[in-house]
C-alpha cells in the first residue's frame, strides 16, 4: 500500500518540525515548504503529494494565495489542503481559506490527536478521489476504444451503401441522401443488376440504432446478395428475406422494406412493400403524386408472411422517391414534422429535377429540425428517369 505524502507549508522551522515528529511517527512521508510560493513549485514538480498542511501567515505569499494557485491548476486541484491558522484569528482565515480552496482547517498550537484525525479524513478522501479518477481513466480509455471501433464501423457500414451520388445510365439518374443519428444506423440502401434491362432497387430500416442494428444492416446485405442471384420477383425476395431473417434477429428487433425492379425495356416498376413507408411516383413532369403501396408486414417477425406485388409505368421525366420515415419522424421541440407535410413538401417540388428536389427536400427539413438531435436515421433516394 502506498504511504502518503504530505507537505507542510510553514516560515515557521519550529512548527515544520513538530509536525514532522508527529505525522513520521504514523509513518507518513513528509516535505516541507517555507512560503506558499515554494509550496506552490513543489506541488508542481512532484506529482506524489497527497494533502497540504498550509500556513496562512507567510512571507513572499500567504497561505491564501498559495491555496488559491494550486486549486487552480487541474494538475493539484484534487489535492485537499489544510489551513493552519492561530485560534485569535480562527474565524476570519478558516472562512476565507475555505474560500480559496482549503477543505479543512486546524488551530494552532496543535491537538496531536485532532490533527491526525483530519489527516486521516482528508486522505480517505484522497483516496476514494484517486480510484475514482483510476476508474474514469479507464472508462475514458475503453471509451476512446469504442469510439474508434465505431468510426472504423461507420465506415465498413457507409462502404456497404453503393456509390450512387451521381450514378446514371441511358434510362436514369440516382441522387441518394443518406444521414445517420449516431456513427453507424440501421438504414440501408442498394442497387443491383436485375439482368434482362432491368435494375432493382432495395431500401430498408432496421428498427433501432447503433451497434445492433448496424450487424442486422450487414446480415441483411449478405442476405440480399445471396438471394440476387436467381432474380426472384419482388414479393418473393421479399418473403425469402422474411423467412431467413425470422429466427436470425433478436426479438425486439425488425425491418421494414421496399424492393422495386425497373424494366427499362418496358417503362415499368415492378414493387413489393414490407412494413416501409409507400415510395412516391411523381408524374406528368412532377404535377402527380402517387404512392407505390402493396400489402405487407415487417421483416423478420412472422415466418410465413406473404407480400403482395404491383406494376405501375413510367414516363421520362417521371420520379420514383424512397425515403426512410426518418424524414418525417424530425421533432422541433414538441411539434413532429409529420407524413402528411412530407408528402406536400414533394409534392410541393415535383417539377424539380431529382437533385434539387433532393435538396429541397432536406433543406425544409433541415430548417424545421434547426440542429435539434435526431431520433432516426434519414434515407432518400430520388430515382429520375430519363
Amino acid at each position: 500500500m502506498k504511504t502518503a505524502k504530505i507537505l507542510l507549508v510553514d516560515d515557521n522551522p519550529d512548527n515544520v518540525y513538530l509536525l514532522e515528529v508527529i505525522l513520521q511517527a504514523r509513518n507518513y512521508k513528509t516535505v516541507s515548504a517555507r512560503n506558499g510560493r515554494e509550496a506552490v513549485d513543489a506541488v508542481t514538480n512532484d506529482g506524489e503529494i497527497d494533502i497540504i498542511l498550509m500556513d496562512v501567515m507567510m512571507p513572499e505569499m500567504d497561505g491564501f494565495e498559495a491555496s488559491r494557485h494550486i486549486r487552480n491548476r487541474k494538475e493539484s486541484a484534487h489535492i485537499p489542503i489544510i489551513m493552519m491558522t492561530a485560534k485569535k484569528r480562527e474565524l476570519g482565515d478558516v472562512v476565507r481559506g475555505l474560500d480559496e480552496g482549503a477543505v479543512d482547517y486546524v488551530t494552532k498550537p496543535f491537538d496531536e490527536e485532532e490533527l491526525l484525525a483530519r489527516v486521516k479524513s482528508m486522505l480517505r478522501i484522497k483516496s476514494l478521489y484517486d480510484e475514482n479518477r483510476h476508474l474514469l481513466s479507464k472508462v475514458l480509455k475503453q471509451q476512446s476504444l469504442m469510439d474508434q471501433e465505431l468510426k472504423v464501423a461507420a465506415k465498413v457500414q457507409l462502404a456497404m451503401l453503393p456509390a450512387l451520388d451521381g450514378y446514371k445510365n441511358q434510362h436514369f439518374k440516382v441522387h441518394p441522401f443518406y444521414r445517420a443519428t449516431v456513427d453507424i444506423g440501421g438504414d440501408f440502401y442498394d442497387l443491383m443488376d436485375y439482368g434482362d434491362h432491368k435494375t432493382a432497387f432495395f431500401i430498408a430500416d432496421v428498427s433501432g440504432h447503433g451497434p445492433s442494428a448496424a450487424m442486422i444492416v450487414a446480415m441483411l446485405k449478405a442476405l440480399l446478395i445471396g438471394e440476387r442471384s436467381s432474380f426472384p420477383p419482388p414479393s418473393e425476395m421479399l418473403r425469402r428475406l422474411n423467412v431467413k431473417l425470422t429466427g436470425m434477429i433478436p426479438d425486439e428487433h425488425f425491418v421494414t422494406a421496399f424492393f422495386g425492379v425497373i424494366d427499362s425495356v418496358k417503362g415499368t416498376v415492378t414493387f413489393s412493400r414490407a412494413g416501409h413507408p409507400s415510395p412516391f411516383l411523381l408524374t406528368q413532369g412532377g404535377g402527380e403524386i402517387a404512392d407505390l403501396t402493396t400489402d405487407g408486414v415487417v421483416l423478420g417477425m412472422f415466418e410465413e408472411a406473404e407480400f403482395g406485388q404491383a406494376t405501375v409505368k413510367f414516363s421520362g421525366g417521371d420520379k420514383m422517391l424512397m425515403y426512410s420515415d426518418g424524414l418525417f419522424e424530425v421533432w422541433k421541440g414538441e411539434e413532429i414534422f409529420g407524413y402528411s407535410r412530407f408528402r406536400d413538401l414533394v409534392k410541393n417540388n415535383g417539377r424539380q429535377n431529382g437533385e434539387e428536389l433532393v435538396k429541397s427536400v432536406i433543406g425544409e427539413i433541415d430548417g424545421f429540425w434547426d440542429g435539434e438531435s435526431l431520433r432516426d436515421d434519414m434515407a432518400l433516394i430520388a430515382v429520375e428517369f430519363v
